[in-house]
């Protein structure tokens, strides 16, 4: 019983660590949090797709109408991808990287063959990449 414990509890503490440290690559990657926000908007999980976009700048008074604007946004993503089968694959390539500044090509892939292809711009907010939406 203590052997299957201990067991139980290495398999849990490796699969958090592996989890935490994922999530600290995409703050220093901008391809890896532009595919992270795709993949949250696709599966119409506002609440993370907004983890991924740059809000410094936003007034505090603006903030629940900025926000209630990216959840029709990505509802439309959404919406869309399930129409088209639902997303395949997420192709990024960064086009250019700064200290503060990023471009990341995108090309997306749904299950009926539509290709989209977008450029976003990041920036950097407290240490982590953040989508600016235009």
């Amino acid at each position: 019983m203590k052997k299957f414990f201990s067991s139980w509890m290495l398999a849990v503490l490796l699969a958090l660590t592996a989890l935490s440290l994922s999530a600290c690559a995409a703050d220093k990657k901008p391809e890896a949090v532009v595919e992270q926000f795709y993949r949250a908007a696709f599966d119409d999980k506002t609440d993370e797709a907004i983890n991924y976009v740059a809000l410094g700048d936003v007034k505090e008074n603006d903030m629940t109408a900025t926000k209630g604007k990216i959840q029709m946004m990505v509802g439309g993503m959404s919406s869309k991808a399930k129409e088209w089968g639902g997303l395949q694959s997420i192709k990024t390539t960064v086009l250019e990287q700064e200290e503060t500044y990023a471009k990341v090509e995108t090309e997306l892939t749904f299950k009926n063959d539509e290709i989209r292809e977008h450029v976003e711009k990041l920036v950097k907010e407290d240490g982590k990449w953040k989508i600016i939406l235009e």
